[in-house]
């Protein structure tokens, strides 16, 4: 529960990405048939492009090709009430040959399958940090 003494930081755009470059899970989040949808996806941060994989072919891939999406890591502390959110908007792009696959973590939490990369630009980088007491978490991505 949040008291007077919590406070709610933005962070800056470089703070947002070293916290992407340190995290492995994330969420996607687009339209799909008129409807959102976000769903669970392992990822990496390079050049200021997230990579998740992708299967080529697949419905799921067609309708991301050139849609702008969000994308969202956190790293929430309920025992402490603090933790950090970052939310990318950008353009997804389904690539062939521009990323090596094996260059990305491989994870259950993969739903777009093999094959291909997905790859979305940071256009919008936006963050937050919750601290308790005052308290800079210095060490997040230390902790990753």
């Amino acid at each position: 529960m949040g008291t007077e003494h919590d406070r709610l930081e933005a962070l800056d755009r470089h703070e947002c990405l070293e916290l992407l470059r340190h995290a492995r899970l994330g969420r996607v989040g687009f339209t799909l048939r008129a409807l959102p949808t976000i769903v669970p996806a392992g990822y990496c941060l390079e050049n200021g492009t997230i990579f998740v994989r992708c299967a080529p072919e697949s419905d799921l891939a067609a309708s991301l090709n050139d849609a702008i999406v969000s994308f969202e890591v956190d790293h929430i502390d309920t025992s402490g009430d603090t933790g950090w959110c970052v939310v990318v908007v950008g353009r997804a792009q389904v690539l062939s040959s521009q990323m090596p696959e094996s260059r990305l973590p491989r994870s259950g939490w993969s739903p777009f399958g093999d094959g291909a990369v997905l790859g979305i630009s940071c256009d919008l980088v936006t963050g937050q940090r919750l601290d308790h007491d005052g308290a800079r978490h210095e060490a997040v991505c230390s902790r990753l």
